[in-house]
């Protein structure tokens, strides 16, 4: 929708059988069976972050009945709330002054749908506005999936993909092209790292697409890429993500390295 974007994600689904659980019976009472971790719960242990990345959001929630508070650096603030282990609704916007006078404001709801030992598969609906000066002015509704996949047992690596889709309403200037009343895509991958105990090394990438002043009635690539990469210290009820905000193409964030990116987020 903006300059800086938060936007999300991919479409997949995975179904898994319990019948093997339920046609053997071993004699043991439930509280007698050990516990069997799932790759899925071990990504999120102890991360008080553990459903967005950088710049993008993950299919997982926070997890049951979690609130989280976001602030990033003196840009923006964040909320989320995860009333059931599947279900979170989330709310982030920019500060006055802080985007050269234009305040971005995101919200979206997520619902699990699928979840196995290293998948997890989200469909999420975004309401997305920016309101600022001359062109930067509109909203858009979206709506997609996203896909959390781990390669190993204790999910210390994943990869993390998605896709939404929806229209613009208004305008909304990104680089040198104006999205502006149509449909509008946007795509992301991102990987995760679990390095040490605390230590997660993040990247994420977001790219959007769609019909612009200059092509209506088409679907147009944006001309950038936004990312996002770092590492994120975390605990259980605090992680401090450290890192750089970059672009590729037309964007201001293709000088150099990138931007200088600090969040902290605090589970309440």
């Amino acid at each position: 929708m903006a300059r800086h974007p938060f936007i999300a994600l991919c479409s997949l689904l995975v179904v898994g059988s319990g019948c093997a659980l339920v046609n053997s019976y071993d004699g043991l009472k439930d509280g007698d069976r050990p516990r069997v971790v799932r790759a899925t719960d071990e990504a999120k242990r102890r991360d008080a972050a553990s459903d967005r990345g950088f710049i993008v959001a993950r299919a997982d929630t926070a997890g049951a009945e979690a609130t989280r508070f976001d602030s990033y650096l003196i840009v923006g603030l964040g909320l989320a709330y995860a009333p059931t282990e599947d279900v979170q609704v989330s709310f982030i916007t920019t500060l006055p002054g802080a985007l050269n006078d234009v305040v971005t404001s995101f919200a979206q709801f997520r619902y699990v749908v699928a979840r196995s030992d290293r998948i997890v598969v989200a469909l999420r609906a975004n309401i997305d506005g920016i309101v600022g000066a001359g062109s930067e002015t509109g909203w858009s509704m979206t709506a997609g999936a996203l896909v959390d996949l781990y390669l190993d047992p204790k999910g210390a690596l994943g990869l993390h993909v998605g896709v939404s889709a929806g229209a613009v309403d208004g305008s909304a200037v990104l680089g040198s092209a104006v999205f502006a009343g149509g449909g509008y895509v946007t795509w992301q991958a991102g990987v995760s790292w679990r390095i040490l105990t605390a230590l997660k090394v993040i990247a994420d990438a977001w790219v959007p697409s769609g019909a612009t002043l200059d092509s209506p009635g088409t679907f147009q690539p944006a001309p950038f890429a936004l990312f996002g990469y770092g590492l994120r210290f975390f605990g259980d009820s605090v992680s401090v993500d450290v890192g750089l905000l970059a672009g590729a193409g037309d964007t201001e964030l293709n000088d150099g390295a990138g931007a200088f990116f600090v969040a902290f987020s605090t589970r309440l």
